[in-house]
């Protein structure tokens, strides 16, 4: 049986935790009202006419608040009503970046962070309204060290297909792309993308000190105590 001060040391152990965790379900980066359409990266036709394997993206720190968030999945929103995604495999990963937006450097390998994390490789489903990834395991971003980035790794494309994404083609605030096979039209453009927040996001530190702290004191709290028989 809990006594009234074990009680409210649990209280205050569960109000940490949820405040640490508390988090938005999603983080959209550009304006999808106004955004136009781009092929790139997920149009056959990206890799059989510039001969392309790879795709950056780099999003604003400042988009996902001063804590750590759980990134569950990666949602793009098609332009048009019809089109063909591209065969071949697509690896997806994210990592944090020195880089600056507007700033990717040509040698896309000089933009990965040292905790590049794949997310997804396979195929693409069928075009449809969005085009949705979810990690195996929720990537832990932490806006403080760094830009986000997304590569994608685009290999055994043999369609020419066109599948069209909402981008923003020229105005782009916040992200920017680097598109292997040119460099040509990568500052302010790049993809509207909604990135899937989880709801057991990385306690904040503050809350995780209290957690240390009345964990030990709840656990003796919460020991009965033994009574000495008189005699």
């Amino acid at each position: 049986m809990m006594t009234p001060c074990f009680k409210f040391v649990l209280a205050v152990l569960v109000t940490a935790a949820a405040a640490g965790a508390s988090r938005a379900a999603s983080i959209t980066v550009g304006d999808g009202n106004s955004g136009d359409g781009n092929s790139i990266p997920f149009s056959g036709g990206y890799q059989t006419i510039l001969n392309a394997t790879e795709y950056q993206q780099v999003y604003d720190a400042s988009f996902f608040g001063s804590s750590s968030v759980s990134i569950e999945s990666i949602t793009f929103h098609a332009w048009r009503d019809s089109g063909a995604n591209a065969d071949g495999t697509y690896t997806l990963s994210l990592s944090t970046t020195s880089k600056a937006v507007n700033g990717l450097d040509a040698t896309m390998s000089n933009n990965l962070g040292a905790n590049d994390t794949v997310i997804f490789s396979g195929t693409l489903p069928a075009y449809g309204p969005t085009l949705t990834f979810h990690g195996a395991q929720p990537f832990v971003y932490d806006p403080t060290q760094g830009n986000l980035l997304l590569d994608i790794a685009i290999s055994g494309v043999t369609s020419g297909s066109v599948a069209f994404y909402i981008a923003q083609n020229v105005d782009f605030v916040g992200s920017s792309r680097m598109v292997d096979g040119t460099a040509i039209g990568t500052n302010g453009i790049g993809l509207v993308t909604t990135f899937g927040i989880g709801d057991g996001a990385v306690p904040e530190p503050a809350s995780l000190a209290m957690l240390a702290t009345a964990l030990p004191g709840a656990l003796i709290l919460g020991r009965p105590r033994r009574h000495r028989r008189a005699g």
